[in-house]
């Protein structure tokens, strides 16, 4: 597939990036950009100079569930050039990508923040995209960050660092301020398209005007709208569960998790309270686990919240639409991410999540 077409903007920085990566020091180099803006094909460019050097690259992105796309996109383009590596593969796929990388057969790595210790030969470019994600950081032992550890790699290879960001962590937003980092900017989306409005609610201000409830005056009025014109509405929650925890109102008692000392996420569809760090489960207790005292419920906002809190909004005809609801990080949802633009059938709100998220948007689908 032949590479994608750069627009002006983008030509400009890829030609300042490249001639950074071609001085053969070690350098980091910060790519500011909209979302829409074509940070991907500026990687492709950059990726494809380094394969013509004989060079290799590795492209970091923050979860699992961006390497499908990021892996079809760049697979396109560079065949069996590409390796992917990440913690869902099998033992004995990682084993496989790594004896690609080892042997040279693959020169372009695709993965999460492990794959920064991949073994490739004679690194040329190494990017790391939506760097201000905090899955760059292993929360695990061994802990470090994947931003440190490329730094370091990229000073032994003599390479160049590149970050990538809508909205950069603040720490390298100002090492580009004082000159430690090149700093370049997108700022127009490709083929000229409008950004879309964002509009911040003050929770504060409803609540003072009478809506205690989850969902504000206007998203309420935005998502009828929606309704009345067939159209759909997407919700996107900052964490999964129903409840972040369930207490006592008596002795404020709460489950915590044996092995890691964390709250207990409440999942009502399983009525099981789980970890989501080790994974440790359990079933809730019908009364409190100190002697004579009820159990109650903590009144968490999560997705079953929002889902009961239609009532402050009386005038909204909700009853006859569909509530769709999904949640995690599994290959399933990462699946529905990918084909959201996909035409849907029937009216319906769905609740998704992806995590960690940097920016909350209701995003309004026009029905196909």
């Amino acid at each position: 597939m032949p590479l994608p077409v750069l627009n002006e903007e983008q030509q400009a920085v890829f030609e300042k990036l490249s001639a950074l990566s071609s001085s053969g020091k070690a350098g980091c180099a910060l790519l500011q950009g909209v979302t829409g803006s074509g940070k991907t094909s500026v990687y492709i460019h950059l990726i494809q100079q380094q394969l013509s050097r004989g060079k290799s690259s590795i492209l970091l992105v923050p979860e699992i569930a961006l390497t499908p796309q990021m892996l079809r996109t760049f697979s396109n383009h560079f065949g069996d050039e590409v390796a992917v590596l990440h913690s869902s593969l099998s033992l004995g796929e990682r084993y496989d990508e790594w004896k690609r990388i080892r042997s040279g057969r693959a020169h372009l790595v695709i993965g999460t923040r492990s794959a920064v210790f991949a073994p490739v030969q004679d690194l040329g470019i190494l990017i790391i995209d939506e760097e201000q994600e905090e899955t760059y950081r292993s929360e695990n032992a061994p802990r470090y960050h994947a931003r440190d550890v490329a730094k370091y790699i990229c000073s032994k290879a003599g390479c160049t660092l590149l970050l990538g960001s809508a909205t950069p962590e603040l720490v390298s937003r100002y090492q580009a301020q004082i000159g430690r980092y090149a700093y370049f900017r997108l700022d127009k989306r490709y083929n000229a398209q409008k950004l879309p409005s964002v509009r911040i609610v003050d929770m504060k201000r409803e609540l003072r005007e009478g809506n205690g409830g989850c969902i504000s005056s206007v998203l309420a009025q935005e998502l009828q709208k929606n309704l009345d014109a067939g159209e759909q509405s997407i919700l996107f929650l900052n964490r999964r569960g129903t409840n972040k925890l369930i207490s006592c109102g008596d002795c404020g008692f709460t489950y915590k998790c044996p092995r890691c000392s964390v709250s207990l996420t409440y999942h009502s569809l399983n009525r099981r309270l789980l970890c989501h760090y080790c994974g440790y489960s359990r079933r809730v207790d019908d009364a409190c686990p100190e002697p004579r005292i009820p159990s109650r419920r903590d009144a968490a906002r999560s997705a079953a919240a929002v889902s009961n809190t239609w009532a402050p909004a009386p005038s909204l005809s909700w009853k006859s639409c569909k509530l769709s609801f999904r949640g995690g990080r599994s290959f399933a949802w990462t699946q529905i991410l990918w084909r959201l633009s996909a035409p849907m059938r029937s009216s319906s709100i769905g609740f998704g999540k992806r995590t960690p998220p940097f920016l909350w948007v209701h995003r309004w689908l026009p029905r196909a």
